[in-house]
């Protein structure tokens, strides 16, 4: 069973899609990849109250541990494999009574795959005979607790109660419980590097060793592999910064700010101003065909002062040529050439 405090279930959501939208409880369990009693334990935590059972569409009778199909439940689970909630889903009814119709017909939950027991445990239970093999069933609300609260691992367990990991890991399938992956299993001080930062880091001060450093090289995605890689024509040009940072740019701008009165023209902040041009930098580059300093600074149309505006940060990413708008201005008037 899956760690019940994981799931975050809203009362007004639970209550809206099982009484109003009447969807199941087996349906509720794929919407939510959750077991039935997490679904059940939600429902006694809001004091909501079952519905009264329906009626089976197909068999027009009410659907009860009696009324499954024998072959078609051997078929489905020890032929076709299918796990219990597969077939809850498929039946349309909850697992308790899957359950009930398996302990009534003697039907046993079907063994892990590819999972024995190990020499030693079967060489115990020869020992300790059958009356006694069965001190080795652990108790569901205490291997919870151990496994989702506690954060231990199976092998752990397994050590205190002195048997197999696969015993435990049988148990748990029994229980419908979810195993932990790997990021799960070594969160915070669960995880043996947890605090050993800085000093404290047994790889501190130690230089990667030759071979290491070449293996790093080797590994890292050039060209087009690297997730930082820009087409030719999507770089910034390097003429840009030289531009922006000239001093008849700052000039440029000191002229606007002062025009405006140091005030945004849109909303009249006075905090985190930009100067933007209101026919777009990139747009009069393009047009003027400017690719150097000398011929950005005897261009006229790029240094007039009525085509400057004063604005605050929140406003100017609200115009259309923040950030790659302008790029796609630009664009667009390309394709229409």
């Amino acid at each position: 069973m899956e760690n019940r405090e994981k799931y975050n279930v809203d009362k007004d959501w639970l209550y809206q899609k099982y009484f109003i939208e009447k969807i199941s409880i087996g349906k509720l369990m794929t919407i939510l990849n959750c077991s039935s009693d997490v679904i059940y334990h939600r429902m006694k935590k809001f004091d909501f109250k079952l519905k009264p059972r329906k009626t089976n569409s197909n068999k027009g009778v009410s659907l009860k541990a009696d009324s499954i199909d024998i072959e078609f439940f051997k078929q489905k689970y020890y032929e076709e494999k299918m796990n219990l909630r597969e077939i809850c889903l498929l039946l349309d009814c909850c697992g308790e009574t899957i359950r009930k119709f398996m302990k009534k017909n003697g039907f046993k939950i079907r063994s892990q795959k590819g999972r024995k027991a190990s020499q030693e445990t079967i060489e115990r239970l020869k020992k300790i005979g059958k009356e006694n093999a069965k001190k080795i069933l652990i108790d569901k609300d205490w291997l919870y607790e151990q496994y989702f609260i506690k954060m231990r691992s199976m092998s752990n367990i397994a050590l205190e109660l002195k048997i197999s990991e696969p015993t435990v890991q049988a148990r748990m399938l029994e229980f419908g419980f979810v195993r932990r992956n790997r990021s799960e299993s070594k969160l915070g001080k669960l995880n043996p590097m947890f605090g050993l930062t800085g000093e404290k880091s047994p790889k501190y001060g130690k230089p990667l060793s030759p071979e290491a450093l070449e293996n790093l090289k080797a590994n890292i995605p050039r060209g087009e592999k690297n997730h930082n890689y820009k087409k030719p024509e999507d770089r910034i040009d390097p003429i840009n910064n030289q531009i922006r940072n000239c001093q008849k740019s700052k000039d440029w701008k000191r002229k606007v700010l002062a025009r405006d009165k140091f005030i945004c023209t849109m909303c009249k902040s006075s905090k985190n101003l930009h100067v933007d041009h209101i026919k777009p930098f990139a747009l009069i580059k393009l047009e003027n065909n400017i690719k150097s300093l000398e011929g950005a600074l005897l261009c006229e149309e790029l240094w007039n002062i009525n085509n400057g505006r004063t604005l605050c940060k929140e406003c100017h990413e609200k115009t259309d040529t923040w950030a790659s708008g302008t790029y796609n201005l630009i664009k667009k008037l390309k394709e229409k050439q």
